[in-house]
């Protein structure tokens, strides 16, 4: 679900909201979007709570659901990409 390229990273650099870039506008709030909390938490899609922590390998590793997922992320500026083990990528930008 998510991916990391960069030692760099830090978890301050993840805190706020990261909106799909290919997300889909309802109400005025983005259908795809991910929250991350200081305090460790996240939120995904407005509705499903979880925790992430950044791993030493670069990865960032989310639990939501009781599922575990790990990824490697990279941040450029504004925006986050989350590469998948399938090779898949989503670009998120922030707020």
């Amino acid at each position: 679900m998510l991916v990391s390229c960069s030692s760099a990273i830090k978890q301050s650099d993840l805190i706020g909201v990261w909106t799909e870039d290919d997300a889909k506008i309802v109400v005025g709030l983005p259908v795809k979007s991910i929250e991350f909390f200081a305090d460790g938490k996240v939120m995904i899609g407005g509705q499903y709570p979880g925790t992430f922590k950044l791993m030493e390998n670069g990865e960032l590793q989310v639990t939501v659901q009781g599922e575990v997922y790990q990824d490697p992320i990279k941040i450029n500026g504004k925006t986050l990409t989350i590469t998948q083990d399938d090779g898949d990528s989503k670009s998120y930008t922030k707020k």
